[in-house]
């Protein structure tokens, strides 16, 4: 199962655990959304919509539920959903600078919850941000295959706002509803702010900008996910998969459908 949630797991951030954990069925049919948006609190725009936390020492913990069921060849109905439960810890362990641009390393951690408890251990993730947006830019090591930043006509020493080559666009600032951007350039995913509603955490209630992310093309994520970006950072995601039920060998059986969810539970300053 871990090799199936690998792909559903491609979240634009991440995440660190304490607490109890619900049930993956919980967890995926809690509603996302707090009951009222009046128990949100105020926030500036500096706080929400125009930067994410970075600084070395942030963590994330979130709950992940992940479940998956099948569907035979010629049968009308899909059998019983089956669970996986697991806790995802991300922090931000490094900062640095390159070519003038300051960067973040992030690490990621994985474990079941339920036997044989295995723990899974990700690549970092070099994540930077300016005024214009949040961007991603692969594992936090091997600077010395990155090309080389061009600056902005009449700079010196400070490149320009915005995405460089090799970085995949993450957000782009300020969220706000109808904002829009492609994620990797021409042809890459796209992505739109559909909304801006308050998230219940367990710590608090925060307005959050409700991300969809839609494939270009064929993907083998099928049906766009769905990200929720808060004070606190990613607070939440939620990505279903339909595909082909298929042998060791590669003969399709039949259907089968896969649902993940990851939900902040813990958010830890230095």
């Amino acid at each position: 199962m871990p090799g199936r949630l690998a792909p559903l797991l491609l979240v634009a951030l991440g995440v660190a655990a304490c607490g109890p954990l619900q049930n993956a069925s919980q967890t995926l049919e809690r509603s996302p959304t707090a009951p009222a948006l009046q128990a949100a609190k105020p926030s500036s725009p500096a706080e929400f919509g125009r930067a994410y936390p970075l600084a070395v020492g942030i963590e994330w913990t979130y709950a992940v539920g992940y479940r998956q069921r099948t569907r035979a060849e010629g049968e009308s109905e899909f059998g019983p959903w089956r669970e996986q439960n697991y806790s995802r810890v991300n922090r931000c362990v490094r900062k640095y600078t390159d070519r003038g641009k300051e960067y973040f390393s992030i690490s990621e951690r994985t474990r079941e919850l339920e036997p044989p408890y295995r723990e899974f251990v990700g690549l970092n993730e070099r994540v930077r941000q300016d005024a214009a947006g949040l961007y991603s830019g692969g594992e936090g090591g091997g600077l010395a295959t990155l090309p080389r930043l061009e600056l902005a006509p009449g700079q010196v020493g400070r490149p320009a706002p915005g995405p460089a080559p090799f970085e995949r666009v993450v957000l782009r600032y300020p969220l706000h509803v109808g904002q829009a951007w492609s994620q990797n350039g021409q042809g890459g995913a796209l992505a739109l702010v559909e909304a801006i509603e308050p998230i219940r955490t367990p710590f608090d209630v925060e307005p959050a900008a409700r991300v969809r992310r839609t494939p270009a093309g064929a993907s083998i994520f099928g049906d766009p996910e769905l990200s929720w970006y808060g004070r606190s950072g990613l607070l939440r995601t939620f990505r279903q998969l339909d595909s082909d039920w298929k042998t060791p060998q590669g003969t399709r059986i039949g259907d089968r459908q896969e649902e993940v969810v990851m939900s902040l539970v813990s958010f830890r300053r230095p």
